[in-house]
């Protein structure tokens, strides 16, 4: 290695696993600064997102009978799904229904009214501010990247009757912020993505309804300017209920049901506008969950292609498949259980550093 030349070093650094990174840095002084450099960090991050490289699923469970510590253990998607165990969080009951990911990245709340961000690759993580107003409030959380000030920020939406306060943290400044009040007043109900992805082109989305299945829209939260919008929706309001928001291969993506098959939409760029696509209808999969007695509802997830492009990953009923679209065959892949699976999260391997 010492003899490449640096540009075809660094190329072969990029695409290597943070573990072995986190190794590589003690080489010597010039390898330790190539890796810790910000280029170096997000050239990595974007290399992983764009080729499928060390992809993992964040599993958390409870870790006792008494609930009062939570473990964080991790599949490698690519490696033969091959199980680690990352940390043991004791004496902290985690609510595992919030949790939000982002580059590599994932915050989550405890019963006791506290954020930890964590870093499952380099298993460095922290405890945010506490806001104590938050306890029993919060209605969603969001997860986004700042590339204008190089900053995350954790927005929390609290409901206030008859709308929602809007609180933000960044994590360079570490300090609440209230923002102005949400804009779309006529919206009593907020949905998180599935899977806790919900960060995609600059922004987090947000699936709000009245009455929960009422009129719908997708609100899109601006990272970097602070401000809400809606975005158009892929079909007309009296087609079907949208069932899950989130992300899929880098865009944005919502996933509607009917009694025949699951429909999933992806939203991409294309010149300066965003058009959705139909992706796939999942018929095979709908058969195949009625024969077994399995109701469709939020544990369902997409997690994205196989490495080799050939089928799309899923997640339902408590384990884990792999969907072969053009067979339309579905295969077990992972056997686990259900209240693993439910409290999961997708990520790819990330260097991003969680701050001090």
């Amino acid at each position: 290695m010492a003899n490449l030349p640096q540009d075809l070093r660094n190329q072969i650094l990029i695409r290597l696993p943070v573990k072995s990174l986190l190794r590589f840095r003690c080489v010597c002084k010039s390898w330790r600064a190539i890796i810790d450099s910000r280029d170096f960090i997000y050239s990595h991050l974007h290399t992983s997102s764009k080729n499928r490289l060390h992809r993992k699923l964040i599993l958390s469970s409870r870790s006792n009978l008494r609930r009062l510590s939570t473990v964080f253990r991790a599949i490698d998607i690519n490696d033969g799904f091959q199980e680690e165990f990352l940390l043991n969080f004791q004496n902290s009951r985690i609510n595992l229904g919030l949790a939000v990911y982002c580059n590599g990245l994932v915050i989550f709340n405890t019963w006791d009214d506290k954020f930890t961000i964590l870093n499952p690759s380099t298993r460095h993580y922290r405890t945010l501010p506490t806001f104590h107003q938050f306890y029993r409030g919060i209605k969603a959380l969001g997860f986004g990247y700042d590339a204008t000030a190089d900053d995350y920020k954790l927005l929390v939406l609290l409901y206030s009757d008859p709308s929602f306060e809007v609180w933000i943290l960044g994590l360079k400044s570490n300090c609440w912020r209230r923002l102005p009040v949400f804009p779309y007043t006529e919206y009593n109900f907020i949905e998180v993505a599935c899977d806790g992805n919900s960060f995609v082109d600059g922004c987090v989305h947000f699936l709000c309804s009245r009455n929960r299945e009422g009129s719908y829209a997708i609100v899109a939260f601006d990272v970097s300017e602070e401000t809400f919008s809606v975005v158009a929706l892929p079909i007309s309001q009296n087609q079907a209920y949208p069932t899950c928001l989130q992300v899929f291969e880098g865009c944005l993506s919502i996933r509607f049901f009917t009694e025949r098959k699951v429909d999933l939409y992806v939203r991409k760029k294309e010149g300066v506008e965003f058009i959705w696509t139909k992706l796939f209808a999942l018929t095979t999969l709908q058969t195949y969950m009625l024969e077994i007695g399995t109701q469709f509802n939020k544990e369902f997830r997409t997690l994205g292609y196989s490495k080799e492009d050939d089928k799309i990953l899923l997640i339902f009923s408590g384990n884990m498949y792999s969907y072969d679209v053009k067979e339309t065959s579905l295969e077990v892949i992972r056997s686990s259980s259900l209240s693993d699976l439910y409290n999961c999260g997708y990520c790819v391997e990330s260097l991003v550093s969680i701050g001090s």
